[in-house]
């Protein structure tokens, strides 16, 4: 995993994004302290929903199953508050 310092990140922006998009993760460190990490969209996508899964499972073994949640659905309940 490549590794850049915060002050050098600005300059090698264009370097990091290549790498992110080539499947490459970046930190960024801040003092030698890691504050970030740069991943491709299809990475990031992967990782939420994985962790989406877990929080729902974990929830579900607490409180029962919960329904499924999609795109639609989700827009639907958005339409709903702001009426």
């Amino acid at each position: 995993m490549k590794s850049y310092q915060a002050s050098d990140a600005r300059l090698k922006m264009r370097e990091i994004l290549t790498a992110a998009e080539h499947g490459e993760h970046v930190q960024i460190k801040r003092y030698e302290t890691v504050t970030a990490v740069v991943v491709s969209p299809e990475w990031y996508e992967q990782a939420a929903a994985a962790l989406e899964g877990q929080w729902r499972e974990a929830l579900g073994a607490v409180i029962g199953p919960l329904p499924a949640v999609s795109p639609e659905t989700r827009n639907e309940d958005t339409k709903e508050s702001k009426s």
